[in-house]
């Protein structure tokens, strides 16, 4: 039993990691009402979104999906479960927290370009 908690400890950092950025870039861009919430694949913005919803809607949301993905192996039987949970939570968390550092690198472009 003392195992299954393992990936859900695991997890904890990168959920730390995305909240983390998620209040920095809060703060950082308090001064903008909307940020870039689309890019084209040029890199060119293509959609505006509200500052809550880039800055903190998606670390939030990065960071509970994990946490409930990382909970499974306690509520799916032993006998139902195979493989690894731990490898693709690693994946999953390490993607989530590279996609979201993404983000914040071309809306940091943007704000750049702004002032």
């Amino acid at each position: 039993m003392a195992g299954q908690w393992l990936p859900f400890v695991v997890t904890l950092p990168f959920a730390a990691i995305l909240l983390a950025a998620g209040i920095w870039a809060e703060r950082r861009y308090r001064d903008f009402a909307e940020l870039p919430g689309h890019y084209g694949l040029d890199g060119k913005v293509t959609r505006m979104g509200s500052r809550r919803t880039i800055t903190l809607a998606i670390p939030i949301l990065f960071a509970l999906f994990l946490v409930v993905f990382s909970l499974t192996p306690l509520l799916v039987p032993q006998e139902n479960q195979t493989g690894d949970a731990l490898s693709g939570l690693l994946f999953a968390g390490a993607v989530m927290v590279l996609s979201y550092a993404f983000v914040l690198w071309l809306t940091e472009r943007w704000v750049r370009a702004r002032r």
